[in-house]
């Protein structure tokens, strides 16, 4: 069993809701199970390391009694896990947010911004 923490905003670019997605992201663990974390907007993370410290009870709670690795569970993401991100407006229609990538050409990291439309365009 292992954990993958999906980049703050990645579950759009990921696809992540997509049952074959999550089935693939499994393969690639080598592992038998594989629970996908989104993190939260809104909140602050600091680094993968205070994510897994936060997560590691919940996470061993769903582990099954067999499961070997349950004191050493692993975790991954992709790319870089905690991008700074700022909502700059948010309505029942569109969501604009800042965010800081650091994964960018240079070691500084660079910004974009990007509105967020509801799953059901119907909505708007």
């Amino acid at each position: 069993m292992c954990c993958f923490v999906v980049p703050l905003g990645g579950e759009r670019e990921m696809d992540i809701q997509n049952p074959e997605k999550q089935i693939s992201l499994l393969e690639q663990t080598g592992m038998t199970r594989i629970v996908i974390v989104i993190l939260g907007k809104g909140h602050q993370y600091d680094n993968l390391d205070k994510i897994k410290e936060e997560l590691n009870p919940g996470i061993i709670s769903l582990t099954p009694e067999e499961c070997l690795n349950k004191s050493n569970m692993p975790y991954f993401s992709s790319g870089h896990c905690i991008h700074l991100r700022e909502i700059v407006l948010e309505n029942d229609n569109i969501m604009i947010e800042d965010f800081a990538q650091q994964d960018g050409p240079t070691e500084d990291p660079y910004y974009l911004r990007q509105m967020i439309f509801p799953s059901n365009p119907t909505q708007i």
